[in-house]
């Protein structure tokens, strides 16, 4: 399970832990990085990995990364997003510019027998909420 909470800077708990989503490592996962978080100024946005196995389709397993923006008191500001693809996506890697989101990841195939690793990078959601 991946997990959201808030401490103080002497560790107290600020904002008791819930569950925001499951992370899986999938079976070819080429990094044991499957998270990433950065803070805009008032709010959080996470980016995590999730192996997604469907029992109809050959390929044994892919991956997607979901995206979760999180307001200071922990609420959800919107329905998490995800980016999925017909390869395995790792190494998520979130920053805020100051107006937007940037997500990069890589992706590489199940079945290649050389390591081919290709680098993708998106803006993603939209700026914080207007107060």
């Amino acid at each position: 399970d991946l997990l959201f909470f808030i401490t103080g800077e002497d560790g107290s708990l600020i904002l008791p832990p819930r569950r925001i989503g499951q992370v899986s490592i999938p079976a070819n996962a080429l990094t044991s990085r499957l998270v990433d978080m950065t803070w805009s100024g008032s709010e959080f946005a996470v980016a995590w990995v999730e192996a997604v196995s469907e029992p109809e389709d050959p390929d044994p397993e892919k991956s997607r990364i979901n995206v979760l923006r999180i307001s200071r008191d922990g609420s959800d500001i919107a329905q998490p997003f995800h980016i999925s693809s017909e390869f395995l996506l790792h190494t998520p890697d979130i920053e805020w510019s100051g107006s937007a989101y940037g997500l990069s990841w890589l992706e590489s195939p199940h079945e290649s027998p050389v390591m081919q690793i290709k680098s993708w990078f998106a803006l993603v959601g939209c700026g914080p909420p207007e107060d």
